[in-house]
């Protein structure tokens, strides 16, 4: 049996916390009496007693916003906290604070939405987009192709579609063992979030400066090899970020590992696909359109480096003894 998490908090009036938790928030009534009533809160269990509201203080900061403190709430499907956020302020619901999105194009991206039940109780309701459509933005397909172009100058026309199979099957597979090993593997190595985000953006901010002041072509041909792993499979498809997500994905709910990993899958193939178009783009075109795209995006991979390492300093000095 899943193990379903069990609230209980007081209520001055059943008939209106049946009309709001039944009627505006839709959850099915379960069993009650003259002084309770339970609900079925998406798939967890609230118990609403007749009698006085807990205290609530503003203590709790979030961004600008000060939250009341306890507080409850759950994580909604994108989706489904529209459709929820819709309902409320049909209703006129009372918004401590209104339904937004925060740490947009960040890692842990999430709409969210702090409410007052009738009775002054305070819900915290969290959207996030798929699990396939987070992944997909963090491995960013689209914006790896000038790399995957340039990395593959050296390797022959003909192997090129192998090798980057080869890479995203790397790729995919460092994300799978992370999501089952990952948090264990960094421990055993004296390793922190941290440290991985800041040396992902250093490897990646060398590879951003190669792609805008590329060496000068050498007088005699010097044999270079194929890429191995690095820099395509790491970090430019298996970067910290997309690493952290998928570790966040496991801890914030292990027991849909299935559907992480069916979510992991799909992005894979996206990005497969995307990057085996990569030459063919190229030949259409031209050359010299391709050179100055992948200076372009030699100065965008910069700025995204950058952002990542101002991320791991600021978390750094977060957690630095004061």
């Amino acid at each position: 049996m899943k193990s379903l998490f069990h609230f209980s908090f007081n209520v001055t009036d059943l008939d209106e916390a049946r009309r709001f938790y039944g009627s505006v928030l839709g959850c099915p009534e379960g069993r009650s009496t003259d002084t309770w009533v339970d609900f079925d809160f998406f798939s967890h269990q609230i118990s609403l007693h007749l009698g006085p509201p807990f205290k609530t203080e503003l203590t709790g900061r979030v961004g600008e916003h000060m939250v009341p403190m306890p507080h409850f709430g759950l994580v909604l499907a994108l989706p489904d906290w529209q459709a929820l956020a819709q309902r409320l302020t049909e209703a006129g619901t009372d918004f401590v604070m209104k339904p937004q999105l925060r740490f947009a194009g960040q890692l842990g991206e999430q709409w969210t939405m702090f409410f007052l039940d009738p009775f002054g109780n305070p819900v915290e309701v969290k959207g996030f987009a798929s699990a396939t459509i987070l992944l997909l933005l963090i491995t960013d397909p689209l914006g790896n192709i000038p790399l995957f172009v340039n990395a593959l100058k050296a390797v022959p026309d003909a192997r090129r579609a192998r090798v980057i199979v080869r890479e995203v099957l790397i790729a995919f597979a460092v994300l799978l063992a992370f999501m089952f090993a990952g948090q264990g593997f960094l421990a055993a190595l004296g390793l922190s979030d941290v440290s991985l985000q800041i040396g992902g953006a250093l490897v990646l901010f060398l590879i951003a400066l190669r792609m805008i002041f590329p060496p000068p072509e050498p007088s005699s041909p010097v044999p270079m090899n194929e890429p191995l792993i690095v820099p395509l499979a790491i970090p430019a498809l298996a970067g910290p970020s997309a690493l952290a997500t998928v570790l966040l994905l496991v801890s914030q709910a292990p027991e849909r590992r299935m559907e992480w990993i069916g979510a992991l899958s799909v992005t894979m193939l996206v990005c497969a696909l995307v990057l085996l178009s990569a030459e063919r783009l190229q030949r259409l075109v031209g050359l010299r359109v391709v050179n100055a795209f992948e200076r372009l995006m030699g100065l965008v991979l910069v700025s995204i480096s950058v952002e990542m390492l101002i991320r791991g300093l600021h978390a750094l000095a977060r957690s630095w003894p004061s």
